[in-house]
């Protein structure tokens, strides 16, 4: 006899779940409850929310369950607290929340729940849909984001990293028709702005004071039109910059434990530590190509 859930049976043990997990959080913040609870704050929670999803972001690059399990709790932990705060200081309930986009979803999803369903086959076709449903929603006051007095900026969340809102607005220029055809020009414009860049150093040595300024903003113009090459292949900066920085750290690690384990001194063995993180490089790659 299959012991298998049934879909109803699994949508009632997750609203159990989840009924439990909020009335947690509700007596951690109510009289009695936890002192750091209870001083949380709407603007308080802002970093919290920063620091699980990439603490998440982690673990799926490292393709981790358990550990994307235990993130993601911490990210409904942080946005349950936040919805508790929304209802007590601006009175908008969960329910409303929830109801609100599903009420979204349904919307945006015309080919599925339409009277006269839309042809849709692809993501593409989806895509497009659901953008000519968001601009009718705008249009219609159903959206309930501020508005900016600028197309370009509307795109970007003045709330994201700059390298985000560099992507953002790369994205809106491409779907406005100002941009390259190809990837390869995006390319070809990075190189052009990393030309420049040295241009300048060459120019003026050490970089003077009164230089600077114009060094930084070529680095920048470098940046950006980086983020304008990953809009290419719908890759995010964040993504893009978490992943090398979590390669270098390991390539870094793994050079100095070798340099130890061969009995070298890190100060006074300093020419040896190009060797060793070759070594560590190859190492790393060596394990991951065997995954």
């Amino acid at each position: 006899m299959s012991t298998a859930m049934s879909t109803t049976e699994k949508f009632q043990a997750t609203a159990k779940a989840f009924e439990a997990f909020y009335e947690l959080i509700s007596v951690l913040r109510g009289p009695g409850g936890c002192p750091w609870d209870r001083e949380q704050s709407i603007q308080g929670v802002v970093q919290n929310i920063l620091e699980e999803y990439y603490e998440c972001v982690d673990e799926i690059q490292a393709d981790n369950p358990r550990g994307i399990a235990e993130e993601m709790g911490d990210m409904y932990l942080t946005l349950s607290t936040l919805a508790l705060l929304l209802e007590e200081e601006k009175g908008l309930k969960l329910e409303d929340i929830l109801g609100s986009t599903k009420a979204k979803l349904i919307r945006r999803h015309p080919h599925i729940f339409g009277e006269e369903k839309l042809e849709a086959q692809t993501a593409e076709e989806v895509l497009e849909i659901w953008n000519k449903q968001k601009a009718q929603d705008k249009e219609a006051g159903l959206s309930g984001k501020g508005h900016t007095t600028h197309e370009l900026l509307s795109k970007s969340q003045k709330s994201a990293p700059p390298a985000e809102q560099s992507y953002d607005i790369s994205k809106a220029m491409r779907k406005a028709g100002y941009s390259w055809e190809h990837i390869g020009g995006a390319l070809d414009m990075v190189a052009r702005e990393c030309a420049e860049a040295k241009e300048c150093l060459d120019a003026q040595g050490d970089l003077p004071a009164e230089a600077l300024d114009a060094f930084v903003d070529e680095i920048g113009d470098i940046y950006f039109s980086l983020a304008n090459v990953l809009t290419f292949i719908d890759t995010r900066p964040s993504l893009v910059q978490q992943r090398v920085n979590n390669k270098v750290m390991a390539r870094f690690s793994l050079m100095r434990e070798k340099m130890a384990a061969d009995g070298l001194d890190w100060d006074a063995d300093a020419d040896k530590r190009e060797i060793y993180w070759d070594r560590a490089k190859a190492e790393l790659k060596r394990k991951s190509e065997a995954r």
